[in-house]
């Protein structure tokens, strides 16, 4: 069972705005933040999001302090800690920390400090240490309390002996390993479980893997016999135990391409499996091969009962799909009836973008994919087809178009116009810094961009370098409205999802609070320093770091700009990266001025073909 502390080991790894600013704050000054006032401040924040702030709070004084007793929060917080379960982890926590001190804690004590709640302490110790003596001790005195053969005084009494050994029919009551732990044959254990964190298979416990493995059976292949053929129905999922295998598909002209030749522990047939679908790949034995077969009808029937296998499937296509210099089963597909894929365009967190053709006219097209890893993530269906809600409503030269949308292969579609050029961010890789007309001209478009989206309520939220397009003929689009804002929603301060590039991002961005139209105007401004400068303003730092940053924010490295820079731009930087998003006081309409056609030529041979 993971602990609160566990949790704690790194800021980064805490998922609540809100205990994520308080971290910040711990981390960035040199006496922590007045906790009560702290959350005072945050109160139109859930509770939930505030008790992550207690437990945080409380590692971080057992950690870098004398510690702080749970009595100090109880006494403080009554109302974010009024469950019973809220009030006994933080009690178990201090328990823990305290072990690694020079005073380890009795259980004896704990239950004198806290005689309510002294069981419920007893029991999640227990289940936090299955095999150790807070488990069987728990576990013993349980099965005597419970049968009448133990006082409340013997039971006490035994807690203080704990560390002694306990007789050995005692100890047969501690609780066992799975078969799946302490069997050497079970293969899925040691592919998923015991395997590096990066496996999707990982996050399924011991028992769903030898679930999983009492519904397989072996089945054996010879050299030049196929595992899997192309167009057949996914009646399978196999993991390869032994031998050499090669993933093949056809192309345009019917020839095989091999994709992938692969020996040792896979995983092949989940694409099918899961968006039953045919097969989309051969797989074909190279060598002897042994492999284990789960049915569909079995996979569906365990999917159905543990829907974490069903997210484990989805990362793993999404790992296999859109992957770098390498072609993937899509390639030379037709999807929503006649866009045929071509190539890989580019892949990011939440989609993998496909370059494709309309067979209809041999229009060249992209086609954005909703990764197969955020299908079963209500918030991200709702804001992939948010994007493609909005993007289908503008009509504007200097913003990417969409043609079409559509679902297929168990995920969602949109089409969009091609783009014959480069990102920013690409230019910029290989120019370097650009000269200030050429800087003006594409911020210039970016703003009549900006401008439009903003007139019908909409902030884009992640202007950068990666998200701007030029054109071969110098024309600059923005794109990627995957993280745009209606500014009509409304949400407590800080209780929204993080989202953005963190070193693109206005400071109010960063921590979450409600961000406006001046949110992509700070990001714009860091676009033009890093198109005059030649390298971006902020660091690629985490989102502490990049904080630190923020609460000492200095402009003075602006000045140098003032001599060699026109006096406009200028003073659009000092503006647009202020601090203080009302401080923003840049006028659109100036920088649209600035909107002249960009000559490509002064910059082409440093440029891919």
């Amino acid at each position: 069972m993971t602990s609160q502390r566990e949790k704690l080991s790194t800021t980064w790894s805490l998922s609540g705005l809100l205990v994520r600013l308080y971290a910040a704050l711990c981390e960035a000054t040199p006496t922590p933040p007045d906790l009560p006032a702290f959350l005072e401040e945050h109160a139109s924040v859930p509770d939930p999001q505030k008790v992550d702030v207690l437990f945080f709070d409380q590692y971080y004084h057992w950690r870098f302090g004398g510690g702080r007793k749970c009595e100090w929060y109880l006494e403080h917080f009554p109302q974010i800690v009024a469950t019973k379960q809220v009030a006994t982890e933080l009690i178990v926590e201090e328990f823990e920390y305290r072990q690694e001190t020079n005073s380890p804690p009795t259980l004896d004590e704990y239950a004198e400090r806290f005689p309510e709640l002294s069981q419920a302490i007893r029991e999640l110790l227990a289940q936090r240490h299955p095999n150790d003596r807070f488990a069987i001790a728990a576990g013993w005195i349980r099965q005597l309390f419970h049968g009448g053969g133990l006082t409340q005084t013997r039971f006490d009494n035994s807690l203080g002996s704990i560390n002694r050994t306990l007789p050995h029919e005692l100890t047969q009551l501690a609780p066992t390993k799975t078969t799946s732990e302490s069997d050497p044959d079970s293969f899925l254990t040691e592919y998923g479980a015991d395997a590096d964190a990066s496996s999707p298979f990982a996050s399924l416990s011991p028992d769903v893997l030898r679930l999983i493995e009492s519904d397989m059976h072996e089945a054996v292949f010879d050299p030049g016999e196929y595992l899997m053929r192309e167009g057949d129905a996914g009646d399978s999922l196999m993991v390869l135990m032994d031998g050499k295998v090669e993933v093949r598909i056809p192309t345009v002209q019917k020839t095989p391409h091999v994709i992938a030749e692969v020996e040792g522990r896979q995983i092949f047939g989940e694409m099918s499996l899961l968006t039953q679908e045919p097969r989309k790949a051969d797989v074909l034995a190279c060598t002897p091969s042994r492999v284990m077969v789960l049915p569909a009808i079995a996979f569906h029937n365990l999917a159905k009962d543990h829907p974490a296998i069903s997210n484990v499937m989805t990362a793993l296509i999404a790992q296999r799909l859109g992957r770098d210099g390498q072609a993937d089963v899509l390639w030379g597909r037709t999807l929503g009836e006649h866009y045929r894929i071509t190539g890989r365009l580019g892949r990011g967190g939440m989609a993998v973008v496909y370059d494709a053709i309309d067979q209809r006219d041999t229009t060249r097209v992209a086609l954005k994919m909703m990764s197969h890893r955020l299908v079963y993530d209500e918030a991200a269906r709702d804001q992939f087809q948010k994007e493609a809600d909005i993007i289908e409503s503008f009509d504007h030269p200097h913003i990417s178009r969409m043609l079409g949308r559509f679902q297929e292969f168990h995920t969602f579609f949109t089409v969009m116009e091609f783009c014959d050029g480069w990102t920013l961010a690409e230019i910029l890789g290989r120019c370097g810094s650009l000269p200030e007309d050429m800087s003006r001209s594409i911020v210039g478009q970016v703003a009549e961009a900006l401008k439009y989206a903003h007139e019908r309520g909409i902030i884009h939220r992640d202007v950068k370098p990666g998200n701007i397009m030029v054109r071969r003929d110098g024309t600059v689009l923005l794109m990627d409205f995957g993280l745009a804002k209606d500014v009509a929603d409304t949400h407590p301060s800080l209780a929204e999802t993080l989202v953005g590039t963190p070193r693109y991002m206005a400071p109010e961005q960063l921590i979450g609070n409600p961000v406006t139209e001046t949110a992509d105007i700070f990001s714009l401004g860091l676009v033009m320093w890093e198109l005059l400068i030649g390298r971006p303003m902020l660091p690629a730092l985490d989102w502490i770091g990049l904080l630190r940053i923020h609460t000492k924010w200095d402009l003075s490295r602006l000045d140098n700009l003032r001599r060699q820079t026109d006096l406009t731009t200028y003073r659009f930087l000092r503006s647009a990266l202020s601090a203080e998003a009302d401080q923003r006081d840049v006028d659109l309409d100036e920088l649209i001025g600035w909107s002249t056609p960009l000559d490509i030529s002064k910059i082409k041979d440093q440029l891919p073909k």
